[in-house]
């Protein structure tokens, strides 16, 4: 699938290395140099974001463990004594 998306020119400076490695990304994959950098600028950013995700679900989970804790012995109080 082709994505058509409005671009904008940048002149950036790399170092050697970094160049060398672009290139060859881009010829093994037989891309442009530029579709290479988006690419890892978008690996980049999901990578981010699953992290976030991460932390979040981590947080929820403490959360609910906690609520679960201060609930409980509520609810065992309700339970009648057979």
């Amino acid at each position: 699938m082709i994505c058509v998306m409005a671009t904008q020119r940048f002149t950036i400076t790399v170092p050697e290395k970094v160049g060398a490695v672009v290139r060859k990304q881009a010829r093994e994959q037989k891309k442009p140099v530029s579709r290479v950098f988006v690419e890892a600028i978008e690996a980049a950013e999901r990578e981010r974001i699953r992290q976030r995700m991460i932390e979040g679900y981590i947080a929820t989970r403490e959360e609910g463990r906690r609520m679960a804790e201060e609930w409980l012995p509520l609810g065992f109080e309700a339970l009648p004594d057979d």
